[in-house]
């Protein structure tokens, strides 16, 4: 799959997981939530922030590239980039809570290369896919009994 330099939005998957996350201030547009055996669904996402520091700083939670591969058996930047074709040609992000993630901490590896954050349609894009994983957040950890 040819790689595109613009920025990402998720995909869809239902299985739980288990990711041990990585390290972030959790203050930075996180809601604490009760520890569960699904440790990729540890921290519940902040819809109601929308600034891409905060984004940024969820994004980096988890280590996709590592849990894309072995959880979703894919590269993250492959799902990444096909999640954001789906999002080009559609405007809607579409997967799973897994697969959103991925590509939201894809996306931070994106524009952390370009050497800029994201502005105008490329920041609203990016705010929608945080709001995705939000929502499936809610869906999915509701599903695991949460």
């Amino acid at each position: 799959m040819d790689k595109i330099a613009a920025p990402c939005l998720p995909a869809k998957a239902t299985a739980h997981r288990t990711l041990h996350p990585g390290h972030c201030d959790l203050h930075v547009g996180l809601s604490e939530r009760p520890q569960i055996d699904h440790g990729f669904f540890e921290l519940k996402p902040n819809a109601h922030v929308g600034d891409i520091s905060s984004i940024w700083g969820y994004a980096l939670t988890v280590d996709g590239y590592r849990y894309a591969k072995t959880n979703l058996g894919v590269e993250c930047g492959d799902l990444a980039n096909q999640k954001l074709g789906i999002f080009e040609r559609s405007g809607i992000w579409q997967g799973s809570f897994e697969e959103l993630r991925c590509c939201l901490f894809f996306e931070q590896r994106r524009w952390l290369h370009f050497g800029t954050d994201p502005t105008g349609d490329q920041l609203m894009g990016l705010q929608a896919l945080f709001l995705a994983v939000s929502e499936n957040w809610d869906i999915e950890a509701g599903d695991a009994g949460v």
